[in-house]
């Protein structure tokens, strides 16, 4: 007997390949998605046997694990179609259960949100020791009922992990489990009770990780009788509704915690009078600018193995600082601090050796601060928007970095002077956008000397393009030239021909350019492509380059005069979005007919001309 398989275009005669070892029938298998192997059950008894046997079981999984959210959908309504596990996989087969773990979470997630009063029958499917054997759920953003999620919890005695975010459960289900969590994230979970989360708190004594970000409803009843010695890391950033009294008590209680995240809170500092900090490696104050910096001054004096620090956009002059030990401090973020005084943030720049990452957007310094800096470790430097920058003291520093990665001087007053001594063989991220005073030979000299540029935003300099002749694009991924005016396509053209891994390409508003630069462009990792106010486009330029660029998942053409014809022979099976506002010159006829050759149904048309009628 034989059968074909359209969708491979495989013909195949069963008989051969089931009277293979189950091994063969296998390595077969893992070629076919889900649907496909679903379908092939249906060919004899005897394939429909195999394909529920031992040997077949873990393609099946391995195949469920990693297939899209339709199929998964569509094996919730058909169960009987899901593989009976009742043991764990061989560890050289599935180290560390992976994907067993993933089968699991992906199968519970779908059942949960589309059929939760089967949630029994899958279980069923899993013999007691393969659930021992799951130690993570993830059910974040699943709407689902309590009690399915109390059934599911229960059913998994050995979980130590559970990801809630943006749950809509109550907490009820959490109440009615018998589970030794250490790990639990319930961000933006909204409907969340604090007698719920009270009640929790009594029986899980053990946690390492609580995450309530954005919990915006729960108040300090939650933690009346709070006690988990073991807690490390604490996030309860946006929790506006917790009192400062209740979380100095909260606070007070943990003697482990490594990790703190307390932004957007209206706090002034009370909650960390009883607060022991000799553990603490990272904190977050973001955003609390009711904080009073006495009350820092006192809890960073204690923090002696602080390692990341954010205090962005609180009103503070540095006085925090003065007694900080700041040797073991690898990231800092002060950006938007504009009260921030430079001589005491040289001061305790000059004390963080082991400093990585430093962040200072939008602040009022010159660059005196760097003056004690040794920068030696530092990978990144963010000091956008940054306007009152002196060049000089900028290249002083950068002449220091010896392994810088990303750069970001956007909206800064730089020509390009700093660049003179600067080593940016490291770099792989620079953000020079807005910087409308930079001087092309400036810029031409730092990218000659790139070797491992990813990342290049340049968005409005006035650039005609010569900055690109020696520089190696090799390894570039994503570039945006938007409003770049002055750009000559013969450099574009240059620089596209170099571009061997680009998969962003943002160039809106650049009105002079036709197409001319796409000639000898290959765009087959290409994923996003920005032309929008391009409106000077020659499609017949733009023909063969789309016919080329399989990968594109998103095309922005708003506000240009394109008919359609660029992307008339364009393969859309990728394509997700298509932005066509503002196109009054689209060919109707044209556009239908590519339209109908979209099958992804989220791809996104906007139409600026016509209406036309496709599912979302």
């Amino acid at each position: 007997m034989t059968t074909m398989l359209t969708n491979r275009q495989m013909i195949i005669n069963p008989h051969d390949i089931a009277n293979q070892t189950r091994s063969i029938f296998s390595i077969f298998s893992s070629y076919l998605s889900v649907k496909e192997q679903a379908i092939i059950q249906r060919v004899s008894s005897k394939w429909n046997a195999i394909f529920h046997s031992d040997e077949l079981i873990f393609t099946r999984v391995q195949s469920i694990a990693i297939t899209d959210e339709i199929s998964i959908e569509a094996l919730c309504e058909n169960s009987c179609q899901l593989p009976t596990i009742t043991k764990i996989f061989h560890e050289m087969t599935d180290p560390s259960g992976k994907i067993l773990t993933t089968y699991v979470n992906r199968m519970l997630r779908a059942f949960l949100d589309q059929k939760p009063e089967n949630i029994r029958s899958f279980l069923e499917k899993l013999s007691d020791k393969v659930k021992a054997a799951v130690e993570f759920l993830n059910l974040s953003h699943v709407p689902t009922t309590e009690e399915a999620l109390a059934i599911t919890l229960n059913s998994f005695p050995n979980v130590e992990t559970l990801d809630f975010t943006e749950s809509t459960f109550n907490g009820n289900a959490l109440m009615s489990a018998s589970l030794a969590l250490k790990n639990i994230t319930m961000n933006s979970c909204q409907h969340i009770t604090n007698a719920a989360l009270k009640a929790f708190f009594e029986k899980n004594k053990n946690l390492e990780t609580l995450s309530l970000s954005g919990a915006k409803f729960i108040t300090g009843a939650a933690f009346e009788n709070f006690d988990l010695p073991d807690l490390k890391e604490l996030d309860l950033a946006g929790c506006e509704g917790i009192e400062e009294e209740a979380l100095r008590d909260l606070l007070g209680k943990t003697k482990k915690l490594e990790r703190l995240n307390l932004s957007n809170l209206s706090i002034t500092g009370l909650a960390f009078q009883n607060f022991d900090a000799s553990n603490l490696k990272e904190l977050n104050l973001s955003d609390c600018d009711e904080i009073e910096e006495e009350a820092l001054r006192e809890l960073l004096s204690k923090a002696k193995k602080l390692e990341r620090l954010n205090f962005s956009n609180l009103s503070i002059t540095g006085l925090a600082f003065q007694d900080f030990d700041a040797s073991n401090l690898k990231e800092l973020d002060l950006s938007e601090c504009d009260e921030i005084e430079e001589e005491a943030l040289r001061d305790l720049l000059s004390k963080a050796k082991k400093l990585e990452r430093l962040k200072l957007h939008d602040t009022n310094i010159t660059g005196a601060a760097f003056q004690g800096f040794e920068a030696s470790n530092l990978k990144h430097l963010e000091l956008s928007e940054c306007r009152e920058i002196v060049e000089e003291a900028l290249k002083k520093l950068l002449s220091r970095v010896k392994r810088l990665e990303r750069l970001d001087l956007a909206f800064t007053p730089i020509t390009g002077i700093a660049f003179q001594g600067f080593d940016p063989s490291y770099l792989k991220e620079l953000d020079l956008s807005d910087c409308n005073i930079l001087e092309e030979e400036f810029l031409e000299m730092l990218l000659s000397k790139t070797t491992q540029l990813e990342e290049l935003d340049l968005l409005q300099v006035g650039l005609v393009g010569e900055a690109f002749q020696d520089f190696d694009a090799s390894s570039l991924k994503k570039l945006d030239l938007s409003h770049c005016e002055d750009i000559e396509e013969e450099f574009l053209e240059e620089l596209f021909s170099k571009t061997t891994q680009l998969e962003e390409l943002v160039l809106a508003d650049n009105t002079v350019i036709e197409g001319e630069a796409f000639q000898n462009f290959n765009p087959s990792y290409l994923k996003k492509l920005d032309l929008s106010g391009c409106i000077e486009l020659n499609e017949d330029l733009l023909q063969d380059f789309f016919n080329k660029a399989k990968s594109l998942l998103s095309i922005n053409f708003t506000s240009t005069n394109i008919t359609g014809k660029a992307f008339q022979n364009f393969d859309p099976s990728n394509l997700k979005f298509l932005f066509l506002g503002g196109c009054y010159n689209l060919d109707k006829g044209v556009i239908e007919v590519f339209i109908s050759k979209i099958k992804e149904p989220k791809t996104l048309v906007i139409s600026g001309s016509f209406e036309i009628s496709i599912n979302n």
